[in-house]
């Protein structure tokens, strides 16, 4: 199986949201930053020092980790040109090649760590931190097929829940 995809910064910056949030010390910061709204408003007492102190923690808390993540996104883009490069998939039974304008890399499946299946994209992770990152919209409708080769590599795969229509 070959395809093509380009990253674009918005479907990225996306994807890095939603991959920073959904790790449960990130929702806890959220969270704690909402109960200490929450704390100010029900005891609030005009002129309060602690009042003070727990809205602005609350209000800043998630503003920071969302502006924190906005910049660190948007600074790896620019900097890592290879992730905006157009990058050509080559997918077998056997390995997994990628090239792009400036580079190639070729792997064994038996050197990808998992799979993961997200609502647009297709995430092959050649270690716990780093990934190839193929948007759903690369595939030209050929989701099915990529899914069953990967069924057949024996690599660990996390797919999404699908629903198959019976005819």
């Amino acid at each position: 199986m070959t395809f093509t995809s380009k990253l674009e910064f918005q479907p990225y910056l996306k994807l890095m949201f939603y991959l920073t949030f959904r790790r449960p010390i990130m929702l806890l910061f959220l969270i704690i930053g909402g109960v200490f709204i929450l704390n100010a408003l029900f005891h609030f007492t005009p002129g309060s020092q602690q009042t003070s102190v727990g809205l602005m923690v609350g209000i800043i808390m998630p503003i920071y980790l969302v502006t924190a993540v906005y910049w660190r996104t948007r600074k790896i883009f620019q900097t890592n040109k290879r992730l905006s490069e157009r990058m050509t998939y080559e997918l077998d039974s056997e390995r997994i090649r990628v090239s792009g304008e400036t580079f190639a890399s070729e792997m064994d499946w038996s050197g990808i760590h998992k799979i993961e299946e997200l609502r647009h994209w297709f995430l092959i992770y050649s270690s716990g931190q780093t990934a190839n990152l193929i948007p759903k919209s690369a595939l030209g409708g050929q989701e099915e097929i990529l899914i069953d080769l990967l069924k057949k590599t024996g690599v660990k795969l996390k797919l999404k829940n699908r629903r198959r229509h019976v005819a």
